[in-house]
């Protein structure tokens, strides 16, 4: 995979002919390659390769396939991408605020929610993905029958849980145009999305 080393810009071209004509080399694929419609796993938000836009350091451009590793990370280097650097944001309180630069999909809040209804509505700024309200009890009654009031700020380290699998999944297309799917994930949440994102009919 050939990976985006901006965290926001316009694709303005890729040359992929170099690679192409590489000993070892299958194929190279961009965005151009695959199908117009997105997919995810929470939301449906993004293209199998990118088409116009790559929106964070690591967004995948283009696909070599080849004989061997070595064959396909020397063609990745033959790829030529000419990008457009675009406003970029490192910080989530700039990304809420309503006057920074759009991130998002300009139309993110009408996107397929396949798992959770609750995404991309009531958002407070352009580039906020999910806006969770949770209220519960009477707070007014808790501050005035509280010992002691603290105010502060509070933050929290990003954590994930510690799974004893690798995060992977391998595909082998069978003969008459199905494909077989092994993942160390759950492959509920899997299937779906891999389905919508290649325009495959799911079979369970």
């Amino acid at each position: 995979m050939l990976y985006s080393p901006h965290a926001h810009a316009k694709i303005v071209s890729i040359d992929t002919s170099k690679a192409a004509r590489m000993k070892g080399v299958r194929a190279v694929l961009t965005g151009k390659d695959t199908p117009g419609h997105r997919s995810g796993m929470m939301i449906d938000d993004r293209h199998v390769l990118c088409h116009e836009r790559v929106r964070f350091v690591g967004d995948a451009v283009a696909v070599v396939a080849a004989d061997s590793v070595e064959a396909a990370e020397e063609a990745l280097e033959l790829i030529e991408v000419e990008y457009q650097e675009l406003p970029a944001l490192f910080d989530p309180e700039e990304a809420m605020k309503p006057d920074c630069p759009v991130i998002l999909h300009p139309d993110f809040p009408n996107y397929a929610r396949p798992i959770y209804g609750y995404l991309g509505k009531d958002l407070p700024g352009p580039n906020v993905h999910t806006h969770h309200k949770v209220r519960k009890g009477n707070v007014d009654q808790g501050f005035q029958e509280a010992d002691v009031i603290i105010e502060n700020r509070f933050q929290n380290d990003r954590i994930i849980h510690c799974q004893l699998e690798p995060f992977n999944a391998v595909c082998y297309p069978e003969s008459d145009g199905s494909i077989t799917l092994w993942t160390s994930g759950r492959l509920y949440m899997t299937h779906g999305p891999i389905c919508r994102a290649f325009g495959l009919s799911r079979v369970k």
